[in-house]
């Protein structure tokens, strides 16, 4: 806001006044103050479509990028992107250029390197390659605009796009992609990093590293590492849940031992809620249990629950009893990405369910979960879920879970309920706002279905 209103200001006294003033500080008379010179000609503007067409550049791009990076390192990158393309454009054509553009192009040219970025399957190998190809993707950008402006008889400041942009893309190679506070290189998750984050995974718990080797076979899409010194020292990421492109699960979030106590877990946080933000995620959840270790009869897991419910705010959404093994309970957190708009979605009007299979629970031994379809017809279900039941008893189940939209569940309470299933809580706007995922238990072992 600043900058565009000083624009505003300078444009207001015309060209010649402001021109004149800065002439006093020109590479040519003075050398020692020309870089607030090239600074100063991102204020002047040739003609109202001029600033205007830079004024809503600069908005959606310079907003954005102060938010996550901070207004310093905005003017940081706007006294770089002048200063290198205000001295390409003085040394390769004149010191008749004027406009944001120099700056808009750095923080293009910052965009483009964060999109190849999480693509590291085409793009991210390394850091200078991805370095390589946003330029060449740049230069292309800025080839195609002095085409259209020569043909039309118009003269743009390549030498000082071409400079902003490669401002743009130093500040990038020179800091990476780095968390809002302690500056943690953050950055997307390449193939070779896959072996040190499974030793990691490994190292803590078996059962995740194993159900993360078979992920990452399958993509890397939106994990991300932490780098330090040339070491992994942490991971995370998420999953975009198959119910709704805008909810998602946070996948395994690991400090590698050596780099604990600094903080990194919080940066991590702070840095993957800007990836989300950018997925059009509205909410994200985070499972988790209270397993206890057989050999240290520790509670390996109560650090991260005390983590995400003390530092991070998060909501307890739902603790399921006895979900991934007898004594190892589920833990549902959640944390709102963006604000809700609009009235809460009414849902489960003339749709009832239909109880149909019996299916293992995922990462569960002994526990299961009862399929259902929709049907528009009132059904009592009571004699499916008994049938059910007697098969879960059959396999050894030691309890049985179904979940379902809240409208769904409190269309098919009556035929639960009669069956013996106790409902134990809900994760709330799960499936969309106002549409929670409602659980239901039925445990096989004890008495518990009575209490």
């Amino acid at each position: 806001m600043l900058v565009g209103g000083i624009c505003l200001v300078v444009f207001g006294f015309s060209l010649t006044t402001p021109r004149d003033f800065l002439s006093v500080i020109a590479p040519e008379t003075n050398w020692i103050l020309s870089p607030l010179y090239f600074v100063g000609t991102n204020f002047l503007h040739l003609s109202w479509g001029h600033l205007l067409v830079n004024l809503v550049l600069w908005a959606l791009l310079a907003s954005r990028y102060e938010m996550k990076e901070g207004s310093l390192k905005l003017l940081g990158l706007i006294g770089l992107a002048s200063i290198i393309g205000g001295f390409a454009e003085w040394v390769f054509n004149d010191l008749q250029f004027s406009g944001l553009s120099i700056s808009i192009f750095a923080l293009v040219a910052v965009y483009v390197f964060d999109w190849l970025s999480e693509h590291p399957y085409f793009f991210g190998q390394s850091r200078f390659f991805t370095c390589a190809a946003a330029a060449l993707l740049i230069f292309l950008m800025i080839g195609i605009e002095a085409v259209i402006a020569y043909s039309g008889g118009y003269k743009t400041a390549v030498a000082a796009h071409v400079g902003g942009a490669m401002a743009g893309l130093f500040s990038k190679l020179g800091m990476g992609s780095r968390g809002p506070g302690n500056g943690f290189p953050f950055r997307a998750m390449r193939p070779d990093d896959v072996g040190p984050v499974l030793d990691i995974i490994f190292e803590f718990d078996e059962d995740d590293g194993e159900e993360a080797e078979e992920s990452f076979e399958r993509s890397l899409d939106h994990k991300f590492v932490v780098e330090i010194d040339g070491r992994i020292a942490g991971m995370t990421g998420f999953t975009i849940d198959d119910h709704g492109s805008d909810i998602a699960w946070l996948s395994w979030t690991y400090v590698h031992n050596d780099f604990k106590r600094k903080g990194i877990a919080f940066e991590m946080m702070q840095a993957i809620r800007d990836k989300l933000e950018r997925a059009g995620i509205r909410k994200v959840f985070i499972a988790t249990s209270d397993y206890i270790c057989e050999d240290t009869g520790k509670d390996i897991y109560k650090p991260a629950r005390s983590f995400y419910e003390n530092k991070l705010n998060a909501t307890r959404e739902i603790v399921v009893k006895d979900y991934y093994g007898k004594g190892e309970s589920k833990y549902v957190y959640s944390l709102p990405v963006r604000d809700h708009s609009g009235a809460p979605v009414q849902q489960g009007q003339g749709i009832y369910p239909l109880f149909i299979e019996l299916l293992e629970a995922d990462e569960s031994e002994g526990g299961y979960v009862i399929g259902w379809d929709e049907t528009e017809r009132a059904l009592d279900q009571t004699a499916a879920l008994l049938k059910l039941i007697e098969q879960g008893r059959q396999k050894n189940a030691h309890a049985i879970f179904v979940t379902m939209p809240s409208g769904l569940s409190a269309n098919g309470a009556t035929s639960l309920t009669a069956a013996g299933f106790k409902q134990v809580g809900r994760i709330t706007d799960y499936y969309a706002f106002g549409v929670d995922d409602t659980y239901w238990a039925y445990y096989l072992a004890g008495d518990e279905n009575a209490a």
